[in-house]
């Protein structure tokens, strides 16, 4: 098997391994780790998408199919965690997360075969294409994957960072496809954490907007109860202080990484 065969394999064996413990356990943790798998996996399928004259339609709606019902009890999970973590109680409540994230697990976990079923289907498909991949291709697409993570002009805006966050995470995946020497060339430790760090505050920041509109749409602010009010007006002032800071540091950074790129495209010229 080539790197990215091996890759592939071991990520469709962690998913179904992971699906299977969720089913009986029902941790969050394992759902967590599910889905970043299946990220792993959907990285794989951008690749031959966009490198092969594959048609990778069927297979990423089947993937996405698996990957949207985890992320809708994961979604759940982020909320009540956020509220508990908040002292919210009363939102808690109203909202009765407790009793839908037990819902949603079951109608999760009864569907369980069909969600393995679809990582058989994968794996028998991806273990093949993959079989036929050069390693010369992989060191074309990474690293221009790495050249368009570097420009970070688009990305100055908060319109630009979940598109951001996606590439900088295909590379982030996209780099153990190489040797470990390969790698290190590549993207050295130091600048493998710094991004790795950077992507998930654009995610905690995605997290807050999220947080943001699902409580606006729960329209607790009709409710005549004073505690569900006064609980509701903090949290919402809470989240918009929260972004603001978020969108203030990540703001900053990506000014300074124009900056530097700016002065590196000089320094070239010259």
């Amino acid at each position: 098997m080539n790197i990215l065969q091996q890759y592939t394999v071991k990520q469709l064996d962690t998913a179904t391994k992971l699906l299977k413990e969720y089913a009986v356990e029902k941790d969050p943790e394992t759902l967590h780790q599910l889905r970043v798998a299946l990220k792993k996996i959907k990285a794989v399928l951008h690749y031959l998408r966009s490198e092969t004259s594959w048609n990778s339609k069927k297979s990423k709606q089947l993937l996405q199919l698996l990957f949207r019902a985890a992320g809708t009890v994961r979604e759940m999970h982020l909320r009540s965690n956020w509220l508990q973590q908040n002292n919210y109680s009363a939102l808690a409540a109203a909202a009765q997360l407790q009793q839908k994230i037990k819902e949603e697990e079951s109608v999760f976990v009864d569907r369980a075969a069909e969600w393995e079923g679809i990582l058989v289907k994968l794996q028998t498909k991806l273990e093949k294409l993959t079989s036929d991949t050069k390693h010369e291709q992989l060191l074309k697409y990474i690293p221009a994957l790495k050249e368009q993570v570097g420009q970070f002009s688009f990305a100055t805006s908060n319109e630009g960072w979940h598109e951001y966050r996606k590439q900088v995470k295909q590379l982030l995946y996209a780099q153990h496809w190489l040797t470990e020497k390969e790698k290190l060339q590549l993207l050295p430790v130091n600048e493998s954490k710094r991004l790795d760090t950077l992507q998930e505050k654009i995610g905690n920041w995605h997290d807050m907007i999220d947080m943001f509109d699902w409580l606006q749409e729960q329209q607790f602010y009709l409710s005549k109860d004073k505690l569900l009010h006064s609980e509701y007006n903090r949290a919402i002032k809470k989240l918009q202080q929260q972004q603001l800071k978020a969108e203030q540091q990540l703001q900053t950074e990506f000014a300074e990484k124009k900056t530097a790129l700016t002065q590196r495209k000089s320094r070239e010229k010259k």
